[in-house]
C-alpha cells in the first residue's frame, strides 16, 4: 500500500485464512479492482484479454491499479517489462542502473541499436511508452543497495527479480520477506533456465529463495558473458514470469508458488520440482542487514584506483578472466592470471599490493579468496569489474 492511497480503491479482495506476518492477513487476488468501468479506449486495447471468463472487467481494473516492481531491464527483464506493459498494468516501476551494449541486443528486446548507451531503464520506459501510452513507467536509474531495497519494494504490490548475481537475489528476496510481498524470480544460463515464485507471507504457507538455495552459492563469473545464452529461452521464462504476475494480481490459475520450474532447451523439456519451507532453520530475513555480502571482500572503487594508478602506486593488477576476454579490452599495466590457474600460479604475481578484476566481479571473489588463502594480503577486489572500469574511468575501452 502506498502513502495516501484509498482503501476503497486500493487493496486486496477478499478474507483468507490468516497467516503470522507481522499482524497482517495476506490475501489474493493482490488488488481489488477500481470502481469504474473500462473506457472505450481501454475495452478495445484489452479486447482480447478481458474476453476471457476468469479474467473479464473486474480483471482489467485489477491490472490497471496495480504497481509492479521490475529489477534488472535485461534478458529477462526485457520481455518481462514489455508484457505486463501490453498487459495494462497500472504502472512499472523499473530499476537498472546498466547501460545498453551491442551484445546485450541478440536477447534484450526492449532495446535496439539506436539505444546502444543508454540507460536500460530509461530505454525499457521508452518501450513501455511505445506498446501501451496507457501504462505508466517510472525510471529508477540506481543501483540496487541495502539502502534502497525496502524502500522500492514497500511501495509496490509485487516484485519480479530479473538480476543476474545471487548479491541481489538473496537482497531482493530478503526485502520482500521482510515487506510481504511476493517476489517472482528466474533465472537463465546458457540453454537452461529456472522460475519460481516466492512469498513469504503466501495464503498456503511461505517460501522463499533460501529455501530453494540457503546459502549464497560460491562466488562465480559463470554467465552469459562467459558461457553464453540462448536469446529464445530468455524470452520463454519471462513470459512464465509475467503470466504468474497477471494472475497473482488479477486472482486466477495456479501460480508458481511452492514449485520451481527447470527449463532445458538442449533436452526441450520442462520439469516441475516442488519446494517446501525451512522456516525453522531459515536465515531471518532481518538477519541479512547485520553483515552485507560486499563486506566479506575488500573493495577498491574504479575511481579510486584510478587515482591511485596515477599517483604512480606499486600495486599490481591481476586480471583473473580468461585470454579470450582480455582480447576485447584490459586495464593498461594489468597482469593476466585466469581463475582456473591462480592457484599456481601464485607464486608468479609480483610482491606488494595487488587489485583483482574480472568482467564484473564474481571470478575476482573467488580469486581474493585463494589469494588470501595463499598468503596475499594486502588484496582487493575492483568493484564492479573491467566493465564498470570501461564506464566510469576508461570510455575508450569495448564493453561485453
Amino acid at each position: 500500500m502506498r502513502e495516501g492511497d484509498d482503501m476503497t480503491d486500493v487493496g486486496l479482495d477478499h478474507d483468507v485464512t490468516p497467516l503470522t506476518h507481522e499482524g497482517e492477513t495476506t490475501r489474493i487476488p493482490l488488488r481489488r479492482p477500481v470502481e469504474r468501468d473500462l473506457t472505450p479506449a481501454e475495452r478495445r486495447r484489452y479486447a482480447r484479454q478481458i474476453a476471457m471468463p476468469e479474467f473479464a472487467v473486474d480483471g482489467q481494473l485489477r491490472l490497471i491499479c496495480a504497481r509492479v516492481l521490475v529489477i534488472g531491464a535485461g534478458g529477462l527483464g526485457s520481455p518481462v517489462i514489455d508484457y505486463l506493459a501490453r498487459a495494462g498494468v497500472g504502472e512499472i516501476v523499473i530499476v537498472d542502473d546498466d547501460a545498453v551494449v551491442e551484445s546485450n541486443l541478440h536477447r534484450q528486446t526492449v532495446h535496439s541499436q539506436s539505444n546502444i548507451g543508454m540507460s536500460k531503464a530509461v530505454s525499457a520506459a521508452e518501450c513501455v511508452g511505445a506498446a501501451n501510452p496507457l501504462v505508466r513507467a517510472t525510471v529508477r536509474d540506481e543501483r540496487l543497495t541495502y539502502a534502497n531495497v525496502d524502500r522500492l519494494v514497500a511501495e509496490v504490490d509485487l516484485v519480479i527479480d530479473c538480476t543476474d548475481n545471487y548479491e541481489a537475489r538473496y537482497l531482493i528476496a530478503d526485502a520482500t520477506s521482510r515487506v510481504g510481498v511476493p517476489c517472482i524470480w528466474g533465472a537463465v544460463l546458457g540453454a537452461v533456465g529456472q522460475a519460481s515464485t516466492f512469498w513469504a507471507a503466501a495464503p498456503t504457507g511461505g517460501v522463499t529463495l533460501r529455501d530453494l538455495y540457503p546459502d549464497e552459492p560460491p562466488a562465480t563469473e559463470l554467465n552469459c558473458a562467459s558461457v553464453g545464452v540462448l536469446g529464445p529461452l530468455c524470452g520463454i521464462v519471462a513470459s512464465w514470469m509475467a503470466a504468474d504476475a497477471i494472475k497473482l494480481i488479477v486472482g486466477f490459475g495456479a501460480p508458481m508458488l511452492g514449485r520451481l520450474l527447470a527449463f532445458d532447451m538442449d533436452d526441450g523439456t520442462v520439469t516441475q520440482i516442488p519446494l517446501q519451507s525451512s522456516i525453522k532453520t531459515r536465515t531471518p530475513a532481518s538477519a541479512s542487514l547485520v553483515r552485507p555480502l560486499s563486506d566479506e571482500v575488500r573493495w577498491v572503487e574504479p575511481a579510486e584506483l584510478a587515482a591511485e594508478l596515477a599517483s604512480a602506486s606499486s600495486l599490481t593488477i591481476v586480471d583473473v578472466r580468461e585470454e579470450v576476454e582480455r582480447e576485447i579490452a584490459q586495464i593498461d599495466g594489468s597482469i593476466l592470471r585466469p581463475i582456473s590457474d591462480l592457484d599456481d600460479a601464485i607464486g608468479t604475481i609480483p610482491p606488494g599490493p595487488l587489485v583483482v578484476h574480472c568482467h564484473f566481479d564474481g571470478r575476482a571473489r573467488s580469486a581474493y579468496t585463494v589469494l588470501r588463502a595463499g598468503g596475499r594480503d594486502d588484496v582487493r577486489v575492483l568493484r564492479g569489474g573491467i566493465d564498470a572500469w570501461a564506464r566510469e574511468v576508461d570510455t575508450t575501452l569495448a564493453r561485453y
